[in-house]
């Protein structure tokens, strides 16, 4: 037994672990107020569990202008059951949850509440999570929910990105930049600039997952690729999903609908419809919209209540330059 979990973390720091053990730091459900980020960097880490029991809105960790968990140089730690909590973070541009330099973590039941950024993977790091939630109100400047970034690897399942107070600065639910993987399943965002984006050189999967009332629903831009299979994109303000700036875009048996437009491809980039026919719905402006010799492609979707079939900009561009339906 420790008396904060400072003293336990620093235990760990030095302590021993061998082949066969594995090391649990059992939290009461409390609040547990700390000044400085825990940090991690052993490469014998991975069998240690930080565990907050069954329902992590009991176990709370409040960090007050730091960094909340960071997990480095090829160690490992497996989270569960907790909430951790920022306060004074945001103009810091503090991370919840950050794994990076060849580190990786496994989150169960996880809420990062309140931070610039809510998890992170970077550098190499590796994160795998399940039925986690980032949620804040207000980010000034960039925010994220999930990233990752500069090479790191994120796979989520059931887990949901919240932004309760919408504003006019850039923000994601979700996002791969960088060099940058991102698999997610059957994962929600909503509030975002972007609920989903793939950015730089990096990749995106999607698979049963839901956007909804964003301003773009799912985006692949600057290189990027992104696919979606059996998604939802609902209510988002400009676009249900977008290429962009020579980014690429795979979608199989979606919903799309209540956007202004459902599809955007712009810049020379390409949506392709493949597999299981999508559906587009209830746009306000129209279902297609082309810019700058984007273009569609593939199996071509079921349009129903849209204002218009398409946009294309210039408008004397002609259609067959620009749809090449099977």
């Amino acid at each position: 037994r420790f008396p904060t979990i400072a003293d336990a973390w620093t235990f760990l720091t030095d302590a021993k672990i061998t082949t066969a053990a594995t090391v649990t730091i059992q939290l009461a459900p409390e609040r547990y107020d700390l000044k400085a980020p825990l940090r991690l960097d052993r490469a014998d880490s991975g069998r240690i569990v930080l565990d907050g029991g069954r329902q992590p809105d009991r176990c709370t960790l409040v960090f007050s202008g730091s960094n909340g968990i960071e997990v480095h140089e090829g160690s490992g730690l497996t989270i569960q059951g907790l909430t951790v909590k920022a306060v004074n973070a945001v103009d810091r541009e503090c991370i919840g949850i950050v794994v990076g330099h060849g580190a990786k973590a496994r989150l169960e039941r996880v809420n990062v509440e309140g931070f610039w950024a809510g998890v992170v993977a970077e550098d190499g790091g590796r994160i795998e999570a399940e039925q986690c939630k980032v949620e804040t109100a207000i980010l000034r400047g960039v925010g994220v929910g999930f990233q990752s970034h500069l090479n790191g690897t994120m796979a989520l399942v059931r887990c949901t990105a919240t932004k309760s107070k919408r504003d006019d600065n850039w923000s994601a639910g979700f996002v791969a930049s960088t060099g940058g993987y991102l698999g997610c399943e059957a994962c929600e965002a909503s509030g975002w600039d972007h609920g989903f984006l793939s950015h730089i050189n990096s990749c995106l999967w999607l698979t049963r997952c839901a956007s909804k009332g964003n301003d773009s629903g799912l985006t692949a831009t600057s290189g990027s690729s992104a696919t979606a299979d059996d998604c939802e994109f609902t209510g988002d303000a400009a676009w249900a999903v977008k290429a962009a700036n020579g980014g690429t875009m795979l979608v199989r048996g979606c919903t799309l609908s209540k956007s202004a437009y459902g599809c955007c491809a712009t810049s020379n980039s390409t949506v392709m419809f493949a597999s299981l026919p999508s559906r587009i719905s209830g746009c306000t402006a129209a279902a297609f919209q082309s810019k700058g010799g984007g273009t569609f492609d593939g199996l071509k979707p079921t349009l129903t209540d849209n204002r218009g079939e398409f946009k294309l900009f210039p408008a004397t561009t002609p259609a067959d330059q620009v749809f090449f339906w099977e």
